[in-house]
């Protein structure tokens, strides 16, 4: 009962803090903590702190996390307004430009909710995104009329207006951008985004704002930003323009971008002239050789693309495609050894990559006689199998991943405990027949 009265006494202090400013909010974070460490069912702490909790991820850039916290607080506190403030400026965070525009143009009807920089400034950046130029101009103005101004929206009001008069203030952005510090991912994607709508003199003025040293990198970043959109032409156009800066890195990644994009779209022979061409010119670069391999798999060509994969691994680089494609060939020879080698670090990669690495650490862990450990990743190895994209689901590919799952599933569903060969069983039945695997060399 005593932790119960201090509980409430913590949470009637944590309210009247709320209006004391940041301090204050700070303050009354650590007392609905307390609230909630002296009583865990208290009936009303919850959502105080979902809120707060949320806001701070948000702050922080976690928007995903952020608005999973504020949904939770809305329920436990509808009629607070600032909940529907930061939920708006999530989905605006997020790319959910319908439900950010929604949501936001609702909340400028509270009471209070106009003066605030950032609804407008995120309402504004939603409408531009999603090609309503002319509301994002609009939004901008309402926001003057109403006496909101700030660097963030000023920048985003500059590139509103780039795209109406086809012309960007280079300098002015340039100044900008030393005031908003979200001002560099907002210009890549701007730059994006005109670049996928064929304005392609836009994007380069966009990315002409940043400084000389960082133009390489930006359009890495908007063409790898492309291919995760599945937007393989602004890919293209991104790694074309890296491929007329100098710098030894630049070139590196426009063959990889190229080849990459040409593969998605399955021309596998321009993609194959891209990276080979890489590889002359930079044969000791990991991620040029690791391309190469991946180009190499996805036309059938397991030998040459196993030797890519090594040599990447050798070179000190790799993902986990390499690594998957490297312990597969090791285990074919017996060598479980090297096969355990290559996963001694961390890999990543993407859904095709982590099919390969999981299936070679599934027959590692059967080795090993870890056999529920080898049932959970087997079973993540064949949700990604049945989500590779078209372009990576051919035949040679999916036969090496349910080759290799197959054989370690049925020496789990032979020797394993009753629940394991059942599970093992159910997995089996999960793959599909395996085709036939063409073997080509490479040379």
């Amino acid at each position: 009962m005593l932790r119960k009265v201090l509980a409430n006494c913590s949470y009637q202090a944590g309210h009247a803090c709320l209006g004391l400013g940041r301090l204050g909010r700070n303050q009354a974070h650590r007392l609905f903590r307390l609230t909630r460490a002296l009583w865990p069912a208290h009936p009303a702490v919850g959502p105080w702190l979902d809120y707060m909790d949320g806001s701070r991820l948000l702050a922080q850039g976690r928007p995903e996390e952020a608005l999973e916290l504020l949904r939770s607080a809305a329920r436990g506190l509808p009629q607070l307004p600032g909940i529907r403030v930061w939920t708006g400026v999530a989905y605006a965070m997020l790319g959910r430009d319908e439900e950010a525009i929604g949501t936001l143009e609702k909340v400028l009807q509270e009471e209070g909710a106009a003066e605030l920089p950032d609804v407008w400034t995120s309402l504004a950046w939603s409408y531009l995104r999603s090609g309503r130029t002319r509301q994002a101009l609009e939004t901008c103005s309402r926001a003057e009329l109403c006496g909101v101004r700030s660097p963030r929206l000023q920048f985003v009001a500059r590139l509103a207006l780039g795209v109406q008069i086809r012309a960007l203030p280079v300098g002015e952005l340039r100044d900008l951008l030393g005031e908003v510090p979200q001002g560099v991912p907002l210009l890549l994607e701007y730059a994006r985004l005109q670049a996928h709508a064929g304005r392609h003199t836009l994007a380069r003025a966009a990315l002409s704002a940043l400084p000389d040293e960082l133009q390489g990198r930006a359009l890495s970043v908007v063409g790898q930003a492309s291919l995760n959109a599945y937007d393989c032409a602004t890919a293209l156009w991104a790694g074309h323009e890296l491929a007329s800066i100098a710098a030894d890195e630049a070139q590196v990644h426009a063959a990889l971008l190229t080849s990459e994009a040409h593969l998605r779209e399955g021309r596998g022979q321009q993609a194959l002239e891209a990276i080979k061409a890489a590889r002359q010119t930079f044969p000791a670069h990991s991620a040029v050789r690791e391309q190469l391999g991946r180009v190499l798999l996805i036309q059938g060509q397991w030998e040459a693309a196993v030797e890519e994969m090594i040599e990447a691994l050798h070179l000190g680089g790799g993902g986990a495609l390499a690594a998957g494609l490297a312990a597969l060939a090791a285990l074919e020879l017996g060598d479980a050894q090297s096969a355990r080698g290559v996963f001694v670090v961390q890999r990543s990669g993407d859904g095709l990559s982590c099919a390969f690495a999981h299936a070679a650490q599934v027959r590692l862990m059967v080795l090993d006689d870890s056999w529920d450990q080898a049932l959970d990743l087997a079973q993540l190895a064949l949700e990604e199998i049945v989500s590779l994209p078209q372009w990576a689901a051919v035949p040679d590919v999916t036969a090496r991943l349910t080759s290799a799952l197959r054989s370690a599933l049925q020496a789990v569903r032979d020797g394993g405990s009753e629940a394991q060969r059942r599970r093992a069983s159910e997995l089996l039945g999960r793959l599909s027949p395996t085709p036939q695997i063409r073997s080509t060399c490479y040379s």
